[in-house]
């Protein structure tokens, strides 16, 4: 279910919140505040499975532990609701948070949070090698059923693709746009950005993609995507 339109929804019930409280356990915050939260230990199929159990409530409590990023990261002060939903999201579909790159590393994350239909979350990595993509698709529940499939593809990318993101990051200009979006609707999709690089990293998130088309549209062609509407 998208993220933006769920404030004032049920509260995670008890069992949601001690997921959150084990996840935090494994987390440790980055030199720089600035970035992603750690996981030292990745995810477990454990993890994993509450994860996708919590996905499918869409309250969060005010007070809930963060845990892909620190605090103020998304939220207002004592507020963690879209650092709890995206966080719960994300390791549903087997992502760990961006971490802080090295030297020639830079990646970028799109992950499309639907109300009703598919998930999707597509990584671009470039180091001084190569540039990959890796595309993970989360089926929409089947009907009269709970049940949903992950499936992920990888690919190569080239150099020219990955110059042509970074302009159109650049021309945003990515690195100097709000994170949160106050707009939304009460129902549709909610669209993430993430790059992180070694000296920076940065996260926007605004409703059916708004204000990030040519970089979010380019993304998703190269990954051979097209999102349910």
């Amino acid at each position: 279910m998208g993220g933006a339109n769920l404030k004032g929804l049920s509260l995670f019930t008890l069992g949601n919140v001690a997921l959150l409280i084990s996840l935090y356990a494994y987390c440790g915050y980055s030199d720089n505040a600035m970035f992603p939260l750690e996981l030292e230990s990745g995810l477990s199929d454990q993890q994993v499975s509450k994860c996708r159990e919590a996905s499918r409530n869409p309250g969060a409590a005010t007070e809930s532990i963060p845990l892909y990023w620190p605090p103020g990261k998304l939220d207002e002060p004592g507020d963690h609701f879209y650092n709890a939903w995206f966080s719960v999201q994300l390791c549903a579909m087997r992502e760990l948070p961006l971490k802080r790159m090295i030297d020639g590393q830079v990646t970028i994350r799109l992950l499309i949070d639907s109300s009703f239909h598919e998930d999707i979350v597509i990584r671009i990595e470039r180091d001084v090698a190569e540039v990959r993509m890796i595309s993970r698709i989360w089926g929409a529940p089947e009907l009269g059923t709970e049940s949903r499939t992950l499936d992920t593809s990888e690919v190569r990318l080239s150099q020219r693709h990955w110059s042509a993101l970074e302009v159109l990051l650049e021309e945003l200009p990515f690195w100097e746009l709000d994170p949160l979006d106050s707009g939304g609707g009460k129902d549709g999709s909610t669209w993430v950005l993430e790059v992180s690089s070694k000296d920076r990293y940065h996260i926007v998130e605004r409703w059916e993609g708004y204000g990030l088309p040519e970089v979010t549209s380019l993304i998703l062609a190269l990954a051979d995507v097209e999102p349910t509407r």
